[in-house]
């Protein structure tokens, strides 16, 4: 595609000054269309990969010179996002990929500021709601957690992103003077060690029965499904001394002081 049209060719020229710039951005081909672009497929065993966890932050990195080119001083807003394209790839529905929607979001705030907007709510296999029935998966609830614990403004963690340890700080939403973090312990085999300072909430989330690819996420050990009347399960969170702590192979934390 860059040979054919990139992004100088399209915006050379501008008259209108701009006030976002935006782009959109999947993290490969699903499997439905894998035939045909194979070099643009991931395999579920790589979808907690360092190099697929990076991959939304290839395109952030890529396109800011270009934003501070054409848009100087705007916000980045990618405007279309999700897992593969072509309907999401088939455990797009499942734990599996909430690694991959947390990391975007940490990884987006630290390059630059702006909105991801996920595409879609309840069609394609990466819909946050499942179609049909609108029951909310995994990812759902990722986001809603994302959006409940972490504030705009966001910190220099000083720890590099590594296997087990992608750790990303903000404020604390609710405007309580403190910091948010979010560590996300990709490993599939490693635990990862954390040493706190002071007391605090924390929000474990993993599989189900410690299944990946499983349909439920857990928090805290609390499988995350919706109750009477559609009532949303019980997202509080459980207290963590100080101290230093382990995080489980394969598990996304949210710890709140």
């Amino acid at each position: 595609m860059p040979g054919i049209c990139g992004c100088d060719a399209l915006l050379e020229g501008t008259r209108e000054p701009l006030d976002v710039f935006s782009y959109h951005y999947y993290n490969g081909i699903s499997d439905r269309l894998a035939s045909l672009l194979p070099e643009g497929h991931w395999q579920p065993e790589e979808a907690a990969s360092e190099a697929y966890l990076d991959t939304a932050m290839a395109f952030a990195r890529t396109y800011v010179p270009f934003r501070d080119k054409y848009c100087p001083g705007g916000a980045m807003w990618v405007t279309e996002s999700g897992d593969a394209g072509g309907g999401g790839d088939t455990w797009a529905f499942t734990y599996l990929d909430v690694f991959r929607t947390l990391n975007e979001l940490g990884g987006f705030a630290v390059i630059t500021d702006g909105v991801v907007f996920h595409n879609t709510l309840a069609s394609s296999d990466y819909g946050f709601l499942a179609r049909q029935t609108f029951d909310p998966r995994p990812n759902y609830f990722a986001v809603l957690l994302w959006n409940r614990l972490m504030g705009t403004p966001v910190y220099d963690t000083g720890e590099p992103i590594r296997e087990g340890a992608p750790v990303y700080a903000h404020s604390r939403r609710d405007g309580t003077p403190g910091v948010s973090y979010l560590i996300i312990n990709n490993s599939r085999t490693e635990t990862t060690q954390v040493t706190l300072p002071v007391p605090a909430q924390r929000y474990t989330l993993t599989g189900a029965n410690g299944d990946l690819r499983a349909a439920v996420m857990t928090l805290n050990g609390r499988p995350l499904t919706l109750g009477v009347n559609n009532a949303l399960p019980d997202l509080s969170p459980i207290a963590q001394p100080a101290g230093t702590i382990e995080l489980a192979p394969g598990t996304c934390t949210f710890l709140v002081m």
